[in-house]
């Protein structure tokens, strides 16, 4: 994921002014990894509340 950021970062900065689609991608990719964090997090969070062990290291 940082990894892929940082690319799109790179091509971002060396893209020209106006030239809108690295930082739309930019962006895209963005949120696609927030919605991803948030959902894995809403699973482990409805996991702990079922008192499953496991799943309570995992978000910890």
């Amino acid at each position: 994921m940082i990894g892929n950021l940082e690319k799109q970062i790179r091509r971002m900065l060396t893209s020209s002014l106006d030239d809108y689609q690295p930082l739309e991608e930019l962006r895209q990719d963005i949120i696609q990894q927030h919605q991803a964090a948030l959902l894995k997090l809403e699973i482990n969070s409805r996991m702990v509340a079922v008192n499953c062990l496991d799943y309570a290291m995992k978000l910890l």
